[in-house]
C-alpha cells in the first residue's frame, strides 16, 4: 500500500525537520501543535508505570546494624 501524496510530503517533511533537530527540539516537533494530536492517538491509553505506595517501599525495608536502609531484595543478593 503506498501513501498518497499528500502523506508523502508530509513525511518528507517530517522527516527533514527530525535530520535537524536535537533531542529537545524532535520533543518539541512530536509535542508541537502539528503533531500532537496524531501522537496521542498512537500512545497506548496505559503508558505510565504505576508507582509503588511509600508505606510499602517503608514496610519492604530493613536498617541492617546502622549500615543504612536496604530493601530485602538487596539483602537476598548481598546487599548489591
Amino acid at each position: 500500500m503506498q501513501a498518497t501524496p499528500a502523506a508523502a510530503a508530509r513525511q518528507r517533511r517530517v522527516q527533514s525537520r527530525i535530520d535537524n533537530a536535537d533531542a529537545y527540539g524532535f520533543f518539541n516537533l512530536l509535542t508541537g501543535p502539528e503533531l500532537l494530536d496524531d501522537v496521542e492517538a498512537l500512545l497506548p491509553e496505559h503508558r505510565e508505570r504505576p508507582l509503588i505506595s511509600r508505606e510499602a517501599a517503608d514496610r519492604d525495608a530493613v536498617d541492617v546494624h546502622g549500615a543504612g536502609t536496604l530493601t530485602r531484595r538487596q539483602l537476598s543478593s548481598g546487599g548489591q
